[in-house]
C-alpha cells in the first residue's frame, strides 16, 4: 500500500492542486458573498446556495482524491464506453428531456436531474485524447475527419436539445487540434 501511496504522491502536480483549491474556495467565497442572508449566516447551511455548494465541494474533493488512485489505463479503457453512454443519453434528451430555462437539456431520473451535455464535454475530451494519443501523425485526412466526428457528434445531439451555449463550448476542442498540427 505504501508503494501505491508514494507513487500517487510522486505523480501529483502540487502547484496545480494548490491553484485548483484556491479557485475552488474563491468561488465559494463569491457565492457566499453574493447570496449572503443574515438570517442564515452559517457557511454550511444547506438551505442556502452557499451551503449546497459546500456539499458539492466535499463530494468533488472526495471524487478527485479517489480519481488519483485510479490507474490511467482504466480511464483510457473506459473512455469509449462512457462516451457511448453519454451519446445515448444525449439522444434521449429531445425525447424524454425536461425543459428548464427554455432548453430541453435535462433528464429526470427519479428525484435526480442530470444534464448529459455536461458529461459530454468530459467524455469527448477523454475519447479525443485517447484517439490522438494513438496516432503517429495527425496530417492525414482520415485522422482529421475522425477527430472532427468525435467532437461534432455530441454537438449535434446537444443542438437537438436547443442548448446552443453548451454546444459552443465544444469549439474549444479546436485548440487541441491546432496543437496536434491542424493548420490555420
Amino acid at each position: 500500500m505504501n508503494a501505491v501511496r508514494d507513487s500517487i504522491r510522486a505523480n501529483v502536480d502540487r502547484p496545480l492542486v494548490v491553484i485548483y483549491l484556491l479557485l475552488l474556495f474563491a468561488g465559494w467565497a463569491n457565492i457566499y458573498s453574493a447570496a449572503y442572508n443574515p438570517d442564515h449566516p452559517n457557511l454550511f447551511d444547506t438551505s442556502m446556495e452557499y451551503g449546497n455548494q459546500s456539499v458539492w465541494i466535499v463530494i468533488c474533493l472526495v471524487l478527485g482524491s479517489a480519481l488519483l488512485m485510479v490507474r490511467g489505463e482504466f480511464i483510457k479503457d473506459m473512455a469509449v464506453p462512457a462516451y457511448g453512454v453519454v451519446l445515448l443519453l444525449l439522444a434521449l434528451v429531445p425525447v424524454l428531456g425536461k425543459e428548464v430555462g427554455g432548453n430541453t437539456n435535462w433528464l429526470q431520473i427519479g428525484p435526480i436531474r442530470i444534464q448529459p451535455s455536461e458529461f459530454a464535454k468530459f467524455t469527448t475530451a477523454l475519447v479525443l485524447t485517447r484517439y490522438l494519443s494513438g496516432l503517429k501523425s495527425f496530417s492525414g485526412t482520415r485522422a482529421r475527419l475522425i477527430a472532427t466526428l468525435i467532437i461534432v457528434a455530441p454537438v449535434l445531439l446537444i443542438l437537438l436539445g436547443k442548448d446552443v451555449g453548451t454546444a459552443l463550448t465544444f469549439g474549444a476542442f479546436i485548440l487541441v487540434l491546432y496543437r496536434e498540427g491542424l493548420s490555420g
